[in-house]
């Protein structure tokens, strides 16, 4: 049964592929213009990022080869929500396998979507304060090493893009915009 989805018509949709982590919708759809066509969207359950800012200044990144980028990048302890997870409750269980951290006070800065056009994957963002360091528990997956870096030098990274994981950009930016506006 065709049904409105904006100014666009789904005519049928189907799954094309899904793991454990997400899954791969195609729909046949007729668009704005009249066309008919066929458009993917990429759909899973979002994922936590949390940005770590210790009483001196410094926040600590993830430093990890990235598979689909094929070399190593700069970001937020970051993963996927489990179907039963809250997002916060994510942030917190990512933070220690990756990091090692745990944190006694939580802020929430909002949610990100990145492709927009190809995907339904909101990224949750956190700073977290009041740090505690502690053994890792990395997945098999997961090869990361610990950058511990000035929060200042953090935005200058992101402006000179040496950081360009989307999520983590925004969480630093919004974070700076948090912290200013609590200082006042």
């Amino acid at each position: 049964m065709p049904r409105k989805h904006g100014p666009w018509i789904i005519k049928k949709s189907r799954t094309a592929y899904q793991n454990p982590w997400f899954k791969l919708r195609e729909d046949e759809v007729i668009q704005p213009n009249g066309k008919h066509s066929v458009h993917v969207v990429i759909e899973d359950y979002g994922g936590a990022n949390v940005l770590p800012l210790d009483k001196d200044g410094y926040v600590y990144l993830a430093d990890e080869f990235k598979y689909g980028l094929g070399r190593h990048d700069l970001n937020t302890a970051t993963g996927g929500i489990n179907p039963k997870e809250t997002p916060l409750s994510a942030a917190k269980r990512e933070l220690k396998e990756e990091l090692g951290i745990t944190a006694k006070k939580w802020t929430k800065l909002g949610i990100v979507h990145c492709y927009t056009s190809i995907s339904d994957s909101p990224s949750y963002l956190f700073l977290a304060q009041g740090l505690t360091f502690g053994p890792t528990e990395h997945e098999g997956t997961e090869s990361i090493q610990p950058r511990k870096i000035k929060f200042n030098q953090a935005v200058k990274m992101v402006f000179a893009n040496k950081i360009t994981h989307a999520p983590t950009v925004v969480a630093i930016l919004k974070a700076r915009e948090y912290l200013k506006s609590a200082a006042k």
